[in-house]
């Protein structure tokens, strides 16, 4: 019996969770009864009934997992940076399993606040590896290595910052600036997370 559960249960790979539920239960109880047949009919029951929970455990622990980091998870991560909470958002971030592109985004995010750039850089790149058409990860990646290339950026390049009369941030938009425009980039992405631009 191939060790997976949509396989076992003959379902599409897009099947909801339901349909898994129910077509676990039924198979469940064909080869729990079918498990006491006597000789090679029985063991091939048992074996099979075995794959079946042990690949539906591991399809229910994946959703647990996905769930976990899904937006609220994020969204608890982005809390505690924005609060300047840097060691919370670490530990929150690594308790999220699922590592995918938006977990790396967070992590590079956390790590710029660390002064880390080279490390914020390499996760900024996984988040538009493993999510190629993101444009939020793609727009952050490119100022990054703009940042990075040319040293000095004018700050209105950034976009929703006002100057004051002498040509200074204003005093309210100065902690977001992270002493330089990087950090104004990256505090503003990850403000608008959901907006998917900086």
């Amino acid at each position: 019996m191939d060790s997976n559960i949509f396989t076992i249960l003959n379902l599409p790979y897009d099947a909801t969770e339901q349909e898994v539920d129910q077509g676990y239960t039924v198979l469940n109880a064909e080869l729990s009864e079918k498990r006491f047949a006597s000789g090679e009919e029985g063991n091939s029951a048992a074996r099979a009934l075995n794959d079946l929970n042990t690949e539906y455990r591991i399809y229910k622990d994946d959703l647990k997992r996905k769930k976990q980091g899904g937006s609220t998870g994020f969204e608890a991560v982005d809390s505690q940076i924005k609060l300047g909470n840097i060691d919370a958002a670490q530990s929150m971030l690594d308790q999220i399993m699922d590592r995918n592109g938006e977990w790396h985004y967070m992590q590079s995010i956390i790590f710029y606040k660390r002064d880390w750039i080279t490390e914020c850089r390499k996760h900024l790149t996984i988040a538009v590896n493993l999510e190629p058409t993101n444009a939020k990860y793609k727009s952050a990646l490119q100022k990054l290595d703009m940042v990075m290339s040319n040293g000095h950026i004018e700050a209105q390049y950034f976009g929703n910052n006002r100057q004051s009369g002498n040509g200074s941030y204003a005093r309210g938009q100065q902690d977001m600036l992270c002493n330089c425009m990087l950090g104004y980039c990256l505090a503003q992405l990850c403000c608008r997370s959901s907006a998917g631009r900086c």
